[in-house]
């Protein structure tokens, strides 16, 4: 279909889409970038404990991280998608395996309106592999 033009409100969601992401976003609270606030533990779809953080800025509508209380792996967040009126998204994310030291999620699927609308699932991944 060749080349388009992206949509000025694509390129909003795009944006806030990298700046959701869990590794961006803790990277970004950790220099201040974004704010972090600890909310009450929350019980998740499975019953099971998990603490609570919401990640917020200017430029970054508030993203709830739940944290499993004992591994301390990002086990969901949670956030309104292109502002107030528009369906709460649920990413969750499981399946972790340690790579080059870093634990990394293998599989994730993404809710709205409680039902779920995609998964995926990583089949590889390398850390500072060499390029060719």
């Amino acid at each position: 279909m060749g080349i388009h033009e992206v949509p000025e409100r694509m390129i909003r969601d795009l944006k806030g889409t990298f700046k959701r992401d869990t590794v961006s976003a803790l990277l970004a609270a950790h220099d201040g970038a974004l704010r972090a606030r600890v909310l009450p533990d929350v019980k998740d779809s499975r019953g099971m404990r998990r603490r609570a953080v919401e990640l917020s800025g200017t430029d970054l509508e508030p993203v709830v991280l739940n944290v499993d209380a004992e591994t301390y792996l990002v086990s969901s967040q949670s956030y309104v998608a292109g502002g107030q009126g528009a369906p709460l998204v649920e990413e969750e994310f499981g399946d972790y395996k340690l790579i080059d030291g870093v634990q990394i999620a293998f599989a994730a699927s993404v809710s709205q309106y409680g039902r779920k609308v995609l998964e995926r699932r990583v089949t590889s991944i390398r850390i500072n592999a060499p390029l060719n």
